[in-house]
């Protein structure tokens, strides 16, 4: 299976992708330091983390010049939007079918244009270097089309019944911590949620049926039947770490849905 970008390959742009691509395993990244006079070494102020770059060898092959120039301008097409804006498109490859960067074209590229064929280099850069499963957590059953060297656990649980205290566990299969969006259905007096991971919690009062509450910990935002409420919210939001996690729910008056939603994430 070939070097995916959304749902197309080089060969439906006409295009045929060359070997010897460039993927690089870690994204860029500083080492932020701090130098105190008097002191030895340096302070280590944590590492700023930066894109992937990508480059991917593509040639035209077509004796007919007008033609490859009709390929290379529908492919070109598919970089840009309407407004001349780079598009972000997902990119994946044949090696990990089930993962993907969300990546955009990154600068100029100029083909060299020869007696039978054009060939260039694409560069191609993910501005957010994490890899994403292809499919949400809460969708991975048995029977669903999951490539087979996966390393994920079908048929976790995403969605819990809540009337009293009780403990629950959540999976994240994947490398790297993540928040997930957690919608609360129901009635409560009052809801807390604990990792016991990480001692991570926070705690919601006043649920009711008519007003579902979404708590989005990427984004950092917190709606109330589709209100904005940040304030509903007090604590911290959940992360979820790589592995099982168990989450504390306890409170008061409990009838409720908890439902979490989220893609593994991978270094």
């Amino acid at each position: 299976m070939p070097t995916k970008l959304d749902n197309y390959t080089f060969e439906d742009f006409g295009l045929i992708e060359e070997f010897g691509h460039v993927h690089p395993s870690t994204p860029e990244f500083n080492e932020q330091t701090l130098s105190i006079p008097g002191r030895p070494g340096l302070l280590s102020l944590g590492t700023q983390i930066g894109a992937k770059q990508f480059s991917l060898p593509v040639k035209v092959f077509v004796r007919d010049r007008y033609e490859r120039q009709r390929r290379k301008n529908k492919f070109v097409a598919f970089l840009f939007d309407a407004y001349r804006q780079p598009r972000e498109f997902k990119l994946s490859f044949d090696y990990e079918q089930d993962k993907y960067y969300m990546a955009k074209i990154s600068s100029q590229f100029t083909p060299e244009m020869l007696f039978q064929m054009d060939q260039f280099e694409l560069p191609l850069v993910a501005n957010d270097p994490t890899k994403y499963f292809f499919i949400d957590a809460d969708l991975i059953r048995m029977g669903s089309h999951i490539p087979v060297r996966s390393h994920v656990k079908p048929g976790a649980r995403h969605s819990f019944g809540i009337t009293s205290n009780q403990t629950i566990k959540v999976i994240n299969d994947g490398t790297l911590a993540l928040r997930p969006r957690i919608t609360i259905s129901g009635t409560a007096t009052s809801l807390t949620i604990k990792n016991t991971r990480n001692n991570h919690s926070f705690k919601i009062t006043n649920i009711v049926s008519s007003k579902p509450v979404v708590v989005e910990g990427e984004t950092y935002m917190v709606t109330e039947g589709g209100t904005d409420t940040f304030s509903k919210l007090v604590g911290k939001f959940i992360d979820l770490l790589p592995g099982d996690n168990s989450l504390e729910i306890s409170g008061e008056n409990m009838n409720l849905e908890v439902n979490f939603k989220y893609k593994s994430q991978f270094i």
